[in-house]
Protein backbone atom coordinates (compact mmCIF):
# COMPACT_ATOMS: atom_id res chain seq x y z
CA UNK A 1 0.00 0.00 0.00
CA UNK A 2 1.26 3.69 -0.68
CA UNK A 3 0.75 6.62 1.88
CA UNK A 4 1.24 10.02 1.00
CA UNK A 5 3.62 11.24 3.47
CA UNK A 6 3.93 14.95 3.70
CA UNK A 7 2.87 17.49 1.19
CA UNK A 8 5.43 19.98 1.84
CA UNK A 9 6.19 23.28 -0.48
CA UNK A 10 8.56 25.97 -0.17
CA UNK A 11 7.48 29.89 -1.13
CA UNK A 12 10.63 31.68 -2.28
CA UNK A 13 10.36 35.12 -3.85
CA UNK A 14 13.32 35.48 -5.60
CA UNK A 15 11.98 35.97 -8.85
CA UNK A 16 9.74 38.51 -8.13
CA UNK A 17 11.29 40.96 -10.87
CA UNK A 18 10.28 43.68 -8.82
CA UNK A 19 7.16 43.15 -8.27
CA UNK A 20 5.54 42.85 -4.72
CA UNK A 21 6.19 39.41 -3.21
CA UNK A 22 4.51 38.35 0.09
CA UNK A 23 4.88 39.72 3.64
CA UNK A 24 7.17 36.92 4.34
CA UNK A 25 8.30 33.62 2.60
CA UNK A 26 7.16 30.02 3.95
CA UNK A 27 6.61 26.46 3.81
CA UNK A 28 3.49 24.58 4.76
CA UNK A 29 2.23 21.17 4.86
CA UNK A 30 -1.09 20.21 3.53
CA UNK A 31 -2.61 17.74 5.39
CA UNK A 32 -4.67 14.71 3.77
CA UNK A 33 -7.80 16.62 5.25
CA UNK A 34 -6.85 19.35 2.85
CA UNK A 35 -5.93 21.60 6.17
CA UNK A 36 -2.89 23.91 4.99
CA UNK A 37 0.01 24.57 8.60
CA UNK A 38 2.65 27.27 8.02
CA UNK A 39 5.47 25.15 9.05
CA UNK A 40 7.95 27.91 9.77
CA UNK A 41 9.66 30.75 7.46
CA UNK A 42 13.12 31.11 6.12
CA UNK A 43 14.46 34.21 4.10
CA UNK A 44 14.65 32.13 0.77
CA UNK A 45 13.23 28.99 1.32
CA UNK A 46 13.94 26.25 -1.63
CA UNK A 47 15.14 23.24 -1.78
CA UNK A 48 12.91 20.54 0.72
CA UNK A 49 13.03 16.93 0.94
CA UNK A 50 11.32 14.04 3.32
CA UNK A 51 13.00 11.33 4.43
CA UNK A 52 12.69 7.97 3.37
CA UNK A 53 10.88 6.75 6.45
CA UNK A 54 8.91 9.94 7.14
CA UNK A 55 10.71 10.83 9.77
CA UNK A 56 12.50 14.24 8.91
CA UNK A 57 11.71 17.04 6.84
CA UNK A 58 15.23 18.92 5.40
CA UNK A 59 14.45 22.56 3.97
CA UNK A 60 17.14 24.73 2.31
CA UNK A 61 17.04 28.35 2.46
CA UNK A 62 19.38 31.12 0.79
CA UNK A 63 20.28 33.49 4.32
CA UNK A 64 22.48 36.13 4.72
CA UNK A 65 26.08 34.89 5.92
CA UNK A 66 25.20 31.27 4.41
CA UNK A 67 21.88 29.90 4.96
CA UNK A 68 22.32 26.45 4.66
CA UNK A 69 19.68 23.26 5.75
CA UNK A 70 17.65 22.83 8.65
CA UNK A 71 15.73 19.51 9.83
CA UNK A 72 12.56 19.14 11.50
CA UNK A 73 10.84 15.82 13.01
CA UNK A 74 7.69 14.27 11.49
CA UNK A 75 5.24 12.80 13.95
CA UNK A 76 3.36 9.71 12.38
CA UNK A 77 0.59 11.70 11.26
CA UNK A 78 2.99 14.13 9.29
CA UNK A 79 2.32 17.17 11.38
CA UNK A 80 6.17 18.83 12.32
CA UNK A 81 6.89 17.97 15.86
CA UNK A 82 9.85 20.29 16.57
CA UNK A 83 11.17 23.95 15.53
CA UNK A 84 14.08 23.88 12.70
CA UNK A 85 17.69 22.45 13.77
CA UNK A 86 20.56 22.82 11.91
CA UNK A 87 21.24 19.97 9.86
CA UNK A 88 24.30 21.13 7.12
CA UNK A 89 25.60 24.53 5.89
CA UNK A 90 25.98 23.45 2.31
CA UNK A 91 24.13 25.52 -0.57
CA UNK A 92 21.51 23.59 -2.20
CA UNK A 93 19.25 25.26 -4.71
CA UNK A 94 17.33 22.00 -5.02
CA UNK A 95 17.29 18.84 -3.90
CA UNK A 96 16.44 15.06 -3.94
CA UNK A 97 16.98 12.26 -1.37
CA UNK A 98 17.70 8.34 -2.42
CA UNK A 99 16.23 5.26 -0.17
CA UNK A 100 19.05 5.26 2.46
CA UNK A 101 18.15 8.96 3.63
CA UNK A 102 21.41 10.80 1.39
CA UNK A 103 20.47 13.88 0.13
CA UNK A 104 21.54 15.19 -3.22
CA UNK A 105 22.04 18.77 -3.09
CA UNK A 106 22.13 20.80 -6.51
CA UNK A 107 23.97 24.05 -6.46
CA UNK A 108 27.22 25.48 -8.27
CA UNK A 109 28.25 23.14 -10.86
CA UNK A 110 27.71 19.78 -9.00
CA UNK A 111 25.54 17.62 -7.03
CA UNK A 112 26.86 16.98 -3.09
CA UNK A 113 26.00 13.99 -1.38
CA UNK A 114 25.09 14.32 2.60
CA UNK A 115 24.61 11.80 4.58
CA UNK A 116 21.42 10.88 6.87
CA UNK A 117 23.84 12.27 9.82
CA UNK A 118 24.71 15.41 7.68
CA UNK A 119 28.26 14.79 6.60
CA UNK A 120 29.66 15.01 2.88
CA UNK A 121 30.12 11.68 1.16
CA UNK A 122 30.37 12.55 -2.14
CA UNK A 123 30.24 14.29 -4.68
CA UNK A 124 29.16 14.73 -8.80
CA UNK A 125 31.02 17.57 -10.66
CA UNK A 126 31.46 19.02 -13.82
CA UNK A 127 27.69 20.33 -14.32
CA UNK A 128 26.90 23.41 -15.59
CA UNK A 129 27.55 26.94 -13.79
CA UNK A 130 27.23 30.42 -14.73
CA UNK A 131 24.19 31.58 -16.91
CA UNK A 132 23.70 27.34 -17.33
CA UNK A 133 23.33 27.00 -13.61
CA UNK A 134 22.28 23.70 -12.23
CA UNK A 135 18.64 23.92 -9.98
CA UNK A 136 17.33 20.66 -9.05
CA UNK A 137 17.07 17.16 -9.04
CA UNK A 138 14.60 14.33 -8.67
CA UNK A 139 14.87 10.73 -9.04
CA UNK A 140 13.29 8.43 -11.55
CA UNK A 141 13.28 5.89 -14.42
CA UNK A 142 13.79 2.28 -14.17
CA UNK A 143 13.88 1.34 -10.46
CA UNK A 144 14.20 5.15 -9.83
CA UNK A 145 18.20 4.63 -10.12
CA UNK A 146 18.07 7.88 -12.37
CA UNK A 147 19.65 10.87 -11.03
CA UNK A 148 18.12 14.05 -13.17
CA UNK A 149 19.35 16.99 -13.04
CA UNK A 150 18.19 20.31 -14.00
CA UNK A 151 19.86 23.21 -15.22
CA UNK A 152 18.77 27.13 -16.48
CA UNK A 153 19.22 25.29 -20.01
CA UNK A 154 19.48 21.76 -19.76
CA UNK A 155 18.83 18.42 -18.41
CA UNK A 156 21.18 16.25 -17.18
CA UNK A 157 20.76 12.16 -16.08
CA UNK A 158 23.29 10.13 -14.35
CA UNK A 159 22.47 6.71 -13.11
CA UNK A 160 23.10 5.56 -9.83
CA UNK A 161 23.69 2.26 -7.99
CA UNK A 162 21.22 2.85 -5.43
CA UNK A 163 17.46 4.14 -5.44
CA UNK A 164 15.88 7.40 -4.91
CA UNK A 165 12.50 8.60 -3.84
CA UNK A 166 10.36 9.46 -6.77
CA UNK A 167 8.34 12.14 -6.50
CA UNK A 168 4.63 11.36 -7.81
CA UNK A 169 2.44 14.09 -9.28
CA UNK A 170 -0.86 13.64 -8.18
CA UNK A 171 -4.53 13.81 -10.60
CA UNK A 172 -4.51 17.70 -8.23
CA UNK A 173 -1.16 18.77 -9.22
CA UNK A 174 0.53 18.30 -6.55
CA UNK A 175 4.03 16.91 -5.62
CA UNK A 176 3.89 13.94 -3.33
CA UNK A 177 6.70 11.97 -1.74
CA UNK A 178 5.53 7.92 -1.10
CA UNK A 179 6.54 5.33 0.53
CA UNK A 180 5.31 1.31 1.37
CA UNK A 181 3.42 0.40 4.11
Amino acid sequence: MLAADVDARADPNYQNGGRAGQPDTSYFRLSPTGVLTRIGARTQPNGISLSPDGQYLYVFSAEAGGGGIQRHQVAADGSVMTPAMDFSPLPSDGMAIDCAGNLYLVANGAVTVVSPAGQQIGQIRGLPSGTDFVTNGAFGGPQSKTLSITSAKTLHQIVLDIPGIAELIAPDGAARGFRKE
